[in-house]
């Protein structure tokens, strides 16, 4: 038998403050801001308000709380943000990849093959993707 102690809460801070282990990267409600900061100012409103917690660590009791307190101060002033926690939010992004596979013509549309990407590398993904707005 393992007894957790205060560990159950110094490990989940650690992504909170990636610095207590040494890392010198930003914790994950900086890291929100930072990816949705990159994306153009027209975008941030859908991006705020549909933040999706996925993965184990979504479990993490307190988790969706805590970015709820964190986030605010990180976002424009005014801005709605909204967080969703699917249930079973470590199969979320599967279900999801899953669903999106069975999607036909709209998803093969969207597949580089690793013969086309080995053939033209990262300019064939780009001609796939197109070129970001921003």
């Amino acid at each position: 038998m393992l007894t957790l102690a205060n560990e159950r809460f110094c490990v989940p801070e650690v992504l909170f403050q990636p610095s207590l282990v040494g890392l010198e990267c930003a914790g994950l409600p900086d890291a929100i801001a930072q990816a949705i900061g990159a994306c153009p100012p027209y975008m941030a409103p859908a991006l705020w308000g549909n933040i999706v917690l996925t993965g184990g660590n979504a479990n993490l009791p307190g988790l969706e709380a805590r970015l709820a307190a964190d986030l605010p101060s990180r976002a424009p002033a005014g801005m709605p943000i909204r967080l969703y926690t699917p249930p079973a939010p470590e199969l979320a992004a599967w279900r999801g990849a899953s669903a999106w596979s069975q999607a036909g013509p709209a998803f093969t549309s969207t597949c580089l093959t690793k013969a086309a990407y080995a053939e033209g590398g990262a300019a064939a993904l780009a001609r796939l993707c197109g070129t970001p707005p921003w």
